[in-house]
């Protein structure tokens, strides 16, 4: 474990920094790639900070108990101490059972949040609202700054996703994360979101204008040295060569794939083999999906893969797609995007604001229906001269605005700036 003595400290030296983030990849976790929380502990660390990440053992990718390490507290490197907190089991991202793991965490960090010195700051991720909650709780009896970072649109994108009865019923429970956000957002010294449209709801909620430290941080990606090769690109697209398109994720309700699985069939029964469709991934919707895609030479499923598979799957393909449904469509910026851009990938997507602009910045494709789908999917196919620009211009903006690096510091740099006006404050 780390010093973390009140001892004199200058600069950055010795701030205390906690984060907590209970459903991101860690660190340790086998072939792990370090996220957004993860990548900003190691920054604060290598600027002098003493961080500690409250997170859950329970593994949310995987839905599976983390049964290593043995231990609830991990040095990841120093300066970054690591606390599992244990919960009961969920085996889907909506339900009763994540509920009350989400409860249960929330409850348990309180009562460890007593034991440690007292931080100078602290950052909490929504989801989830419960832990938000307990982070505001804790922060304002102590008169420490809290930093809400939202990740995703909770609880706004619920409602969207149900109908008729099923409305009715979850409405409750969107009332009721609506309270715990609005409180967390009120108590909170700065907001940062994850897109313009996730930092409007953030401050719709703390009922305030944006202030100084409310900003918009994109999730990014880490440097690749993957860059599109202009020579290493077919001049027209072809059954033997064609347009390769790339879905990567879990396949949950979020998505909506199934348009692009049916022009799929479409082009096939036309006997135009000039397109292929790869879906990298699993989740609720992964038999739905195979059902759809039956008898389709033009559509393959690979399930999960690993990183030296999945870089390869990626480097062969040609357009990326972020495409969405319900709720989480007014709102996301998903990681998805940094990582097609990061490869070099051009992007269709039906998001707006953000992902849209970046499409219309010369990275991809905009569209909001159906036949709006088939006329990008048609100009990509007739046009390879387009779809190269595309991956050049999204490699490029990938390089000067989402590369994690580039966000990470802005977010330490935030995090330590919003301690350090607080000590000033109160000084």
């Amino acid at each position: 474990m780390f010093d973390n003595s009140s001892s004199a400290r200058s600069g950055t030296e010795g701030i205390r920094v906690w984060l907590i983030q209970e459903a991101e990849i860690l660190p340790f976790d086998e072939g792990a790639r370090v996220m957004r929380t993860g990548n900003l502990a190691r920054r604060l660390a290598s600027r002098g900070a003493n961080v500690t990440w409250f997170t859950g053992r329970f593994n949310h990718a995987l839905k599976r108990r983390r049964e290593e390490p043995v231990h609830d507290l991990v040095q990841d490197v120093p300066g970054v101490l690591i606390h599992l907190i244990d919960g009961p089991s969920y085996s889907r991202n909506f339900s009763v059972k994540r509920i009350l793991y989400q409860h249960v965490v929330a409850a348990k960090f309180l009562i460890l949040a007593r034991r440690y010195p007292k931080p100078d700051v602290v950052l909490c991720s929504l989801p989830s609202p419960e832990l938000c909650w307990a982070a505001a709780r804790f922060c304002k009896r102590r008169s420490i700054p809290l930093i809400l970072d939202i990740r995703d649109p909770w609880p706004d994108m619920f409602l969207d996703y149900f109908r008729g009865l099923g409305r009715a019923i979850i409405y409750p429970l969107v009332r009721y994360y609506a309270r715990l956000v609005k409180s967390a957002a009120g108590c909170a010294s700065a907001i940062v979101a994850v897109s313009t449209q996730m930092l409007d709801m953030g401050m719709s909620y703390a009922g305030r204008p944006r202030a100084k430290y409310d900003r918009v941080l994109f999730l990014g990606y880490p440097p690749t040295d993957r860059k599109p090769d202009p020579t290493d690109f077919p001049g027209q697209f072809s059954e033997k060569s064609p347009l390769e398109l790339i879905f990567i994720g879990t396949f949950g309700h979020s998505y909506n794939i199934e348009p692009v699985i049916d022009l799929m069939r479409e082009l096939e029964g036309k006997g135009d083999m000039r397109c292929r469709l790869t879906l990298v991934g699993a989740g609720d919707n992964d038999a739905r999906w195979r059902a759809r895609a039956i008898g389709l030479r033009s559509v393959r499923f690979t399930g999960w893969v690993g990183r030296a598979e999945l870089e390869s799957l990626v480097q062969n393909s040609h357009v990326g797609l972020t495409l969405y449904r319900g709720g989480l469509a007014r709102f996301a910026m998903p990681n998805k995007l940094f990582e097609y851009c990061a490869h070099g990938l051009a992007i269709l997507t039906n998001l707006p604001q953000d992902a849209r602009s970046l499409a219309e910045r010369g990275a991809g494709l905009f569209v909001n229906s159906d036949s709006e789908l088939r006329a990008a999917v048609d100009r990509f196919v007739e046009d390879p001269t387009f779809v190269q620009a595309c991956r050049t211009t999204a490699r490029k903006i990938f390089e000067s605005d989402f590369s994690s690096d580039i966000v990470s510091e802005d977010l330490a740099s935030l995090v330590l700036a919003v301690a350090k006006s607080s000590a000033n404050n109160h000084g």
